[in-house]
């Protein structure tokens, strides 16, 4: 008999809620589990791929100099080699950058592994955006980008949704936490 493999789990959520952060700190608690930030994975394939320049900082150079279709293939084909290659007794916690947060991505993934959403009010997700990036982004702006009719779509597509609101980062790492089976 095959042992089956641990689910996975993909974070979606507004820009600056603590999704990295939290995706981080549980597998740095557990032993059973492993980050993957999918804009980083995404990033260093364009690199290898001689995409973009090995200096590049960021995904959304990636994402300028190709457009979003060969962006959303690199970093898809990136996410399945490591999801195929990996260590099979531990879960990824992979934590979807905002150029991946897809109603059809969404949807095949949820087939298949788990999707939650860390969502705040408009309010407390700003805060935490402008706390923790360094933008000059308004808050009308946030709110714009953030919270549209198209990502409202998504964060509800998920199969769960924590409201972070009024949790303190430990209470937030704890709730998602007991998500993990």
């Amino acid at each position: 008999m095959q042992n089956s493999l641990p689910r996975n789990y993909f974070f979606v959520g507004p820009s600056g809620i603590g999704k990295s952060t939290i995706v981080r700190e549980i597998a740095r608690r557990r032993n059973d589990c492993k980050a993957v930030s999918l804009d980083d994975l995404t990033l260093k394939a364009g690199i290898n791929l001689g995409l973009v320049p090995g200096d590049s900082r960021s995904a959304y150079d990636l994402l300028k100099s190709v457009g979003n279709d060969t962006f959303f293939m690199v970093g898809l084909t990136a996410l399945y080699r490591m999801i195929g290659a990996r260590d099979s007794s531990r879960k990824l916690l992979v934590d979807i950058g905002a150029a991946f947060q897809n109603v059809t991505l969404l949807s095949t993934l949820s087939r298949f592994e788990m999707v939650i959403c860390l969502y705040a009010s408009p309010e407390a997700s700003f805060e935490r955006y402008a706390s923790h990036r360094k933008s000059s982004r308004t808050y009308e702006k946030h709110v714009e980008i953030e919270f549209s009719g198209k990502r409202s779509i998504i964060y509800e597509s998920a199969e769960f949704c924590l409201d972070t609101s009024n949790m303190s980062l430990e209470e937030t790492i704890r709730e998602t936490d007991k998500l993990i089976e």
